[in-house]
Formats: C-alpha cells, sequence, structure tokens
C-alpha cells in the first residue's frame, strides 16, 4: 500500500517536471524567436516561433510573433492568418494585453493594405482591449478620416463620372442633330438644284 502511494507521488512529481520542463522549453523557442528577429533575421524567427506552437502555453504568443514575423518579411496575409488564429487563443486565455497587441497590429496591416473601414474595426478592438492606449486612439481617428476621404474621393469620382457621360451623350446629340440638320439643308439644296437646272427636265 505504501509502495503504491509512493510510486503514485513519484509518477506525480515525475509529471509535474516533465510539464515544467516543456512549459520551459516553448518559452525558450519564443525567447530565441525574439532574439532572431530583433536582429532582423526574420526566417530564423519564424522557424522559431513556429516551432514553439507544439507547445499549449506558449501558442498564443507563438501564433502572434509569428505573424509580426510574417509582417516584417512582408506577407500580410499570412500575418493577418496568424494573427486571426492567435486571439482565438488569446480569447480563450482572456490575455487581454495580448489580444490588444493582435488587434493593434492587424489594424496596422489594414490601414496599410488601404482597408480603412476594417482598420478602424480593428483599432476599436483594440480600444476594447484596453482603453487606455493612446496609439490606438489616434490610429482610429486617423482611420475614421481617411474612410471619409475616401468615400468623399469615390463619391467625386462618380460624380465626375457621370458629368463625363452626360457630355459624352450631349456630345453625341449634338453630333446627330447636326448631321440631320445638314441632311435636310443638303435635300433642300438638291431641290433646289434640280428645279435650277433645266426646266424640261421631268418634275419629280
Amino acid at each position: 500500500m505504501i509502495k503504491n502511494i509512493f510510486r503514485i507521488l513519484i509518477l506525480i512529481l515525475l509529471t509535474q517536471f516533465f510539464y515544467s520542463c516543456l512549459q520551459t522549453n516553448g518559452k525558450l523557442k519564443v525567447a530565441l524567436g525574439n532574439f532572431y528577429y530583433s536582429r532582423g533575421m526574420y526566417v530564423e524567427a519564424a522557424s522559431a516561433y513556429f516551432d514553439a506552437l507544439d507547445y499549449s502555453a506558449e501558442a498564443a504568443y507563438a501564433e502572434y510573433a509569428l505573424g509580426c514575423a510574417y509582417l516584417a518579411m512582408e506577407q500580410s496575409d499570412a500575418a493577418l492568418e496568424r494573427f486571426s488564429s492567435a486571439e482565438e487563443k488569446a480569447l480563450r486565455e482572456d490575455k487581454k494585453e495580448l489580444i490588444y497587441r493582435i488587434r493593434y497590429n492587424s489594424g496596422v496591416v489594414r490601414f496599410k493594405s488601404g482597408e480603412m473601414l476594417q482598420a478602424a474595426e480593428k483599432f476599436k478592438g483594440a480600444l476594447e482591449a484596453d482603453g487606455s492606449r493612446m496609439n490606438a486612439k489616434l490610429n482610429l481617428e486617423l482611420s475614421v478620416l481617411s474612410l471619409l476621404r475616401q468615400q468623399e474621393t469615390a463619391h467625386v469620382r462618380t460624380t465626375q463620372q457621370g458629368y463625363v457621360n452626360e457630355d459624352e451623350n450631349r456630345r453625341k446629340r449634338e453630333i446627330l442633330f447636326e448631321y440631320v440638320r445638314k441632311k435636310e439643308t443638303d435635300k433642300w439644296k438638291s431641290w433646289e438644284w434640280s428645279g435650277e437646272t433645266n426646266e424640261n427636265t421631268p418634275d419629280y
């Protein structure tokens, strides 16, 4: 009986030890990725972050860091995919600081891509995670202003296109009118000329 209890205790201790080692190993992978990232070695950083995804305790951070590495390599779509996956994990674990960073950086990506509405939504989401961040507030305002400017430009372009179409239609009507007027004038001239040529010709 005592031997069985002793074995169970040893098994529990070993499990905790290995679990602790796994957690430490995951943190080391992320730290290694950060080391590479800080030196501009983004491919190596991405590789280390990718390895860290195997450790559940660090998976959300590794996913976010991997997104940052992709972003540094100008792979915006891949970065957004990683940020989205990281956000799902961070929300389950209620990691507010990480949620803020994910949404903020997603907003930056959207803004750079000219997607102002999506950028504004991401910055708004970042402020929902942490309403004290001035950068997110400023970027939200900038995104909204840029969105309004885009809409105004699109409206002007549409209006100008409408004017162009109307001008084109007016020009075509004028050409048609001129053509009809010319035909009518030519017909009258032809009648006048026929009457003047030879009075002995048949009267058409």
